[in-house]
Order: C-alpha cells, then structure tokens, then sequence
C-alpha cells in the first residue's frame, strides 16, 4: 500500500486472536476489507507481517514476541510523503490470556509531539483520531483551567498601550473589582497614586530587553480603599525589528509579605526609638519632679492671701500631672510585649485615661462608666494599653470636627450571658466568665460595606499618610490570642461601639492561661486548617469564619505538629485542604488519627481529580469535600461533627 494513502485510510476499532506465536487466528472482516484483502488472506498471517504490509516502516519499531507480554502498549506512527513522523497512527494493545493472545488495534495521538504538527494539512481527518484529539485538547484546557484558576498568582498578556489581552479570572481576589482589558487607564487607576509615576518609569525602562524583570506597587479597592501589595513579574516580547509587541506577566499578591516586613521594620524602629526616647522622657520626668520639689517647698512657706499663692499652686498641680504623663509613657515603652501576668482590668484603663484625654481634642468629651469591683484579667499589659490607645485615636478620627463624646464602659459578664447584641457577628453567649469592654464615639459610623473589612491588615479609610491600616488588626490579634473576642456595631452618621470581651483569670489556678484557652474554644466551634497556599485567603475558611468559628491555619505541616504539642486545648475539626495532590495531606491525617483521635478530620479538595486521591485518605476521614461541594454544605457538615 502506498505511503501517502495510509493517511487517509478510515481506520476504525478492530480485534485479533492470535495464537501464542503470533498468527491471525481470528480477523475482523471490516478491517481485512479496508486494508484491501480478504478474510481468507489475512487468517494465518503473522500479526507482524500484516502491520508491516499497511506501513513498511513499522516493521522497524515492532520488537520480536513483542505479542507475548502479558500486556502491551505499543504507538505505531504514520509518515507523510517524505518519510518524516506523523504526530498521530495506531495504537497497538495486546493482552495474553491463557493460550490465545487478544489485540486491538485503534486510531491514536502522540501526546509528546501532538504539538509539533507544521502545516495545517497534517492534521488527521479521520472521524476516530479528530474525535481523540478533541477530547484530549478539553482534557487539557480543563486541567490548564485548574492550574490558573488555583495557582497563587494571576497570569496577564499587556499591550505596548498599557491595555490587556488577558488577564487571569483570580485577579479580582486581589484588586477586588472587575477586569477591563480594553480601557488604557483602568489598571493606572487601581495603582496606588504615589506607585504611579514609579511603575511607568520601570516598565518603560525595561520594555526594550527582551528579559524578565519585576517591579512591587500598590493596588487600591476602587470600592472599599483596602490595598494589596503585588510583586509583578513580566517579560517584554519584542520584534526581530525591536517594537514591543506585548508583556507576558504574573501577578503575586505579596500582601502578607509586606505585613511582615512592615511589622519587622516598625518593631526594628520602636527598639530603636524606645532606645533614644526613654533617655529623653527620663530626663524630663527628673526636670519636671525639680520643678515639682521646688514648687512644693515655696507654696509650703506662703500664706493663702500672698499673691503667689495660686500661682504657685497652678505650676505645682501643672508639674505634677506632667510626671504623672511622663509615666504613662514611661510604662508603654519599658517593658517587652509577650509578658504575661495578673492584672485589674479597670485599674488599666484608668490609667490611660490622661493618654486618651490627650489624644482626644478638647472639643470631644470624655465619659467613663466603671463597674467599681476588681476584675482580674491574666494578659500582657503593654499590649493592652495600646490597644486601648488604638481605640482611643480611632474615636479622634471619627469625630474630626465634629463635636461629639466618646464613652468608655466595662462590665462583668457571666457565664451564659447574652453579650454583642446588634453587633457585626450578631449576639454570643459568654461560655465563662469574663469583663466586656465597649468604646463608644458619636461619630459619622462605619459605612455598611466597610464593616467587614475593618479588622483586615492594611485596611484604613484615612488618607494614605495618615493611616497605616495596622490599628484595628492588630487589636483583633491582641484580644483573639488572649482567648476573647472583639466585635463592632456602627449606625451610620450617629454612632459606633466596639466591644471587647476578654475572659477572668482564676485567681485559683496554677496555670492562669488555661482560662483564656478555655473560654476560646468553649465558646465557639474551634478549626485548625492546613494547606500549603495560605488557607485563610480561601473562600471556604472566609465562609466559616462568618459562621461564627474560631480559626487557626498553617501552611507548613512542622508548624501544626508544633502546635497540637504546645496548645492546651484542641480544635474540634482539622480541616486538611489538598490543593493539587499535596503529598504532605496522608502524613498529617495519619498523625491526628493517631496522636488526636478525639479530633474531628475533614479533607477538601480543591484542583485535583477526586477520583485520583488514594482511599486510604479518603477513609481516614469522616466528611470528604470536592470542588462541587457548597459552600453550606461543608458548613451544615462541619457543625453536624461539633455537635457529635
């Protein structure tokens, strides 16, 4: 048969039985007639003479007794006119089954070099192999679809305009709007506008070497205000003539990173700063106890009817509330955070009244409500005070101009007890007992569609030089690891109240942190999840944290052994998230059913073929979540092993 007909011949599925040294027993008649011979001609053949007569050079690529394998798989090419390799031809399948040798032979592609096909007249036309092609291109747009929609980054094609051929559908996770690939200007925009002029001057300075490069900058929400720091790695493609034809990119959220780096470098100044202040603030507090001392003495000597007497009673009175001042500064800056002891949490804040009355302008009024009784707290003093402070100069900002009061309540609340009402999460039930403390200010209020956001890193309605968007954050960190609770409820133009709910040490106890750790996990479902891309940036873990439960996630499986050893008391589920076959997901199965069997496993799969998960993962759970699972599933599943 003629090289170039074998192309075009309309080969469809068909069978042997061979005999255990090769020969045709058995032939299909379809198949002998489409080749060009008879049933009768083909029957007692040898398999590798047949295939040898429909392409001469397959009798090069069949190895001797190649049919005695107990299974075999073999890729039978065709060639065009030139004797060069055709990306598509037959494949050959034999299977021994006793005496008798069964084989099919079938139109094929060759995956490896199905790409490699130069001229569009080399495309297979026959009906079988188009219709293996097309389902294999699905398959592959299907899993390359996976890829990008799961991959920690967004994929983006720029033109020399500055406008888009594509961008990534993840990309309005980080920028938090819609995409726009025609507009030039939509994507300046969204840059933060001190990164403007510094992102043009980078790209424009690069567009002329056809090598990668990366340039950091700032995303703004158009809506919310919230910013997202992207680390951008493009490469220009550029002519043989030397014009930018386009840049082919990713964007990383490096976000986190940068809060990192932020918080390393703030703590890297304020040691620095409480090095070089504490000296100053001292040796004010000395100059000012002088005064005080000298002034003291002199008002002791006159009479009250003397002309300096309330002169001298002002600047002693003045002298003494600045060293009052000074130590409230003195105790912000001396001591390192990460102490823990015993404290009042009344006496606290009493304390930071003359800060707060500072930080507050005097057309702001100043209203406390103390319940009058001690209400012990075991925490770190220095953080509670700034976050106290925190609260204090969010109030300030809130009211501006405005003339308005700021209220500053505490409480003992009991176990059992209803608290939060009207709040952002709702209302919750003190599991123990603890002290709630609210800060008020009459304000413009919180707009509805910031409330969400507010104890987001980074998330601030102040202009850029004005706020870092750290406050409220970490004032959520402060109260959350203290085993309590921080929440907001805000009327818009007329009032908003934060409330903090910290739990009572047991002055009893030994080990006082096993109160805080035991009013956290008492008082809502707890959830440690793990996932080698951070879990919390996930749309399931956001999901169930507004179900009210406490979360804990890690990307590094060392960092969870680490801290099931260390906690005082377990989570109720640990939800293992599998994104594309994590090979670390068995491991930490197995060491929770082993190590914590009361511990409630879950495992989600997110990119990945369900069906390419081992059972013996699968079994070691109790529920088994996919792709297509709902989202109020997986919630309705979570709290069913709760309440188990």
């Amino acid at each position: 048969m003629e090289l170039n007909t074998i192309a075009s011949q309309k080969f469809e599925f068909c069978q042997f039985v061979l005999s255990d040294n090769g020969i045709v027993e058995i032939a299909e008649n379809e198949f002998a007639h489409e080749i060009g011979f008879t049933l009768e001609y083909l029957n007692g053949k040898h398999i590798k003479d047949i295939l040898s007569m429909i392409c001469h050079q397959w009798a090069k690529l069949l190895p001797e007794d190649f049919f005695k394998e107990p299974s075999n798989h073999l890729f039978l090419p065709f060639y065009n006119e030139e004797g060069e390799q055709l990306p598509y031809g037959m494949a050959l399948r034999s299977l021994m089954h006793g005496q008798k040798i069964y084989a099919t032979l079938s139109p094929h592609i060759y995956e490896k070099d199905l790409l490699e096909i130069k001229s569009i007249n080399e495309l297979p036309t026959q009906a079988e192999i188009v219709t293996q092609l097309f389902l294999k291109l699905q398959a592959a747009e299907s899993r390359l679809n996976n890829y990008v929609r799961n991959f920690p980054g967004v994929f983006f094609v720029q033109r020399p305009d500055l406008s888009f051929s594509y961008i990534s559908p993840t990309f309005s996770k980080i920028a938090g709007t819609d995409i726009n690939l025609k507009s030039c200007t939509w994507f300046i925009n969204l840059i933060h506008e001190e990164d403007v002029d510094y992102y043009i001057k980078e790209t424009e300075k690069n567009s002329k070497i056809n090598k990668p490069f990366s340039v950091s900058y700032r995303l703004r929400n158009p809506e919310t205000g919230s910013i997202a720091y992207v680390l951008d790695i493009r490469t220009p493609q550029i002519s043989p003539h030397g014009i930018l034809i386009e840049y082919d990119g990713i964007w990383v959220d490096n976000t986190r990173q940068a809060i990192a780096e932020s918080s390393l470098s703030s703590s890297a100044w304020k040691t620095t700063l409480a090095t070089i202040t504490n000296g100053l603030v001292h040796d004010f507090s000395n100059i000012m106890a002088g005064i005080f001392s000298i002034s003291e003495l002199y008002f002791s000597t006159i009479e009250e009817g003397n002309p300096m007497f309330k002169g001298l009673r002002q600047i002693k009175k003045n002298a003494l509330d600045a060293q009052q001042i000074v130590q409230r500064i003195i105790e912000l800056n001396r001591k390192q955070s990460n102490s823990r002891n015993y404290y009042d949490a009344e006496q606290l804040i009493r304390e930071q009244l003359d800060l707060i009355r500072i930080i507050l302008p005097r057309h702001i009024q100043l209203h406390t409500e103390f319940s009058g009784e001690e209400l012990p707290i075991y925490t770190d003093d220095v953080l509670f005070r700034q976050t106290i402070l925190n609260l204090a100069m969010n109030a300030s900002h809130a009211l501006g101009n405005k003339h308005g009061k700021v209220s500053i309540k505490i409480r003992r609340i009991k176990a059992g007890e209803t608290m939060y009402g009207g709040t952002l999460a709702g209302p919750r039930i003190a599991k123990c007992e603890g002290v709630e403390i609210s800060f008020s200010d009459t304000g413009f209020g919180i707009p509805l569609d910031h409330l969400n956001k507010i104890f987001h890193p980074f998330f601030s309605t102040k202009e850029a030089t004005k706020g870092s968007g750290f406050g409220l954050y970490n004032a959520k960190l402060y109260v959350e690891s203290n085993g309590g609770f921080i929440d907001v409820q805000s009327v818009p133009n007329e009032k908003t109240t934060f409330y903090i709910f910290l739990p009572l040490a047991d002055l009893g106890e030994d080990d006082s942190a096993s109160d805080a750790d035991h009013c956290l996990i008492e008082s809502r479902p707890a959830l440690l999840a793990y996932a080698f891309q951070d879990p919390s940036e996930l749309e399931i873990i956001e999901h169930v944290r507004q179900e009210g439960w406490g979360i804990v996630c890690f990307q590094s499986p060392a960092e969870v052994i680490k801290y099931m050893a260390e906690t005082r008391t377990l989570p109720h589920v640990f939800l293992a998230i599998s994104i594309t076959n994590d090979p670390n997901i068995q491991d930490l199965l197995e060491h929770f059913k082993k190590c914590y069997p009361e511990v409630r496993r879950t495992l989600s799969i997110i990119g990945s073929n369900p069906e390419e998960i081992p059972s013996a993962i699968k079994d070691s759970v109790t529920f088994f979540f996919t792709q297509n699972t709902k989202l109020q599933q997986i919630i309705d599943s979570l709290n069913i092993l709760v309440k188990k």
